[in-house]
């Protein structure tokens, strides 16, 4: 996509009543520089009938596209993100990332603060209530630092409670974080996350579908919440109502045929209800990170284009962890103490081996099966 394109899109995809899926919409029948043309002298006629979802675009929508767009400069708009460090991924670099080639619901484009978003990376969702107990915390807090230090990437939406706990202690630990968030990346919220928000810009990675100055709509955050589902392999519920954003994210992450698995609670604490059925309903049940790494290594292992895994040395690597096995029964943390290597490099190995059928695990420990 040229410059021109992707100024004229950004100035797009700011508007208001304007979100992806009415953006999707726009785009199949019309270029970013055309649609912002049509927008902008109001000639409605040109954009295609189905974008407000059959409803007639109505007159206050036309003249607030137009008001908004008068006067703009594009260009202006675009270099204004880049002198920001934002980065700005279109249509054609999207469809190329592994979470959006077959997305029922892609985004048109994302924005970027931090490091590069690794689209080859184990990616592991967590998410929960803002209204969380101390319970839930502390095991999105363990679950966040142990996936972490295993070389997993987190991914959440820095909101309250549960998303916070569990990224903040996934930054703690050194590990790779994603947050995904529903407004502009100027644009902080909540504001009691404003210091978890500029971490994640500094030394994680914050991603959003809205340009800067854009502010969180309440639509946005199901909308949001789709992503999630999309960047993750493995989806965990740690503390969840029957209700809410959470059960949002399920249901994409469903949609998707990621895995979902939840953290049980006090069948009596209304902050698990949702959790407790999710395992009642069949989502595998998480007790500790080791279950989270056992899902993963039954997707398999990351795809070549990993450039942090040496495959020349897989084999070495694998013979290695088996004589660290013994016979005897071990959890992921025992076989990093018995290896002395890092837990990354032991989950790595694990998951090959889990593939050939090697070792096996139940109930968080590890054993060898041949």
């Amino acid at each position: 996509m040229s410059d021109a394109e992707l100024a004229a899109l950004v100035v797009l995809v700011g508007l208001p009543e304007l979100g992806p899926r009415r953006l999707r919409r726009l785009f199949a029948q019309l270029t970013p520089v055309d649609a912002l043309a049509a927008i902008g002298t109001g000639r409605v006629g040109a954009l295609p009938p189905t974008l407000m979802d059959g409803r007639r675009i109505d007159d206050a929508t036309v003249a607030a596209w137009a008001s908004a767009v008068t006067g703009v400069d594009p260009a202006a708009v675009l270099e204004r993100h880049r002198r920001a460090g934002v980065s700005v991924m279109g249509p054609a670099e999207l469809r190329l990332m592994p979470p959006w080639e077959h997305d029922p619901e892609p985004p048109v484009v994302l924005f970027c603060s931090g490091r590069f978003l690794d689209p080859y990376r184990p990616t592991v969702g967590i998410v929960g209530t803002r209204r969380c107990t101390a319970y839930g915390r502390g095991v999105a807090r363990s679950l966040g630092g142990a996936l972490a230090r295993a070389g997993v990437t987190v991914v959440s939406g820095v909101a309250l409670g549960i998303d916070g706990a569990a990224q903040t202690a996934a930054l703690d630990a050194g590990g790779v974080v994603v947050g995904v968030v529903a407004s502009g990346l100027d644009r902080p919220y909540p504001p009691g996350n404003t210091g978890l928000w500029k971490s994640l810009a500094e030394v994680g990675s914050l991603i959003s579908e809205y340009p800067l100055g854009a502010e969180p709509r309440p639509w946005r955050f199901p909308a949001r919440n789709r992503l999630i589902a999309a960047l993750a392999d493995v989806l965990v519920v740690v503390e969840s109502p029957g209700e809410g954003g959470s059960m949002y994210t399920v249901e994409a992450a469903l949609e998707r045929d990621r895995t979902v698995m939840a953290v049980p609670g006090p069948v009596t604490s209304r902050a698990s209800s949702g959790t407790n059925q999710l395992v009642a309903d069949g989502a595998l049940m998480v007790r500790s990170a080791d279950d989270v790494i056992a899902a993963l290594g039954v997707l398999g292992p990351p795809p070549t284009g990993l450039a942090s895994v040496d495959h020349h040395k897989e084999p070495e690597a694998d013979e290695e962890l088996l004589h660290a096995f013994g016979w005897e029964p071990c959890t992921v943390d025992g076989l990093v103490e018995r290896s002395g290597r890092d837990p990354a490099w032991v989950a790595a190995a694990l998951t090959r081996l889990a593939l050939r059928g090697v070792v096996g695990s139940t109930s968080g420990w590890w054993e060898r099966l041949r």
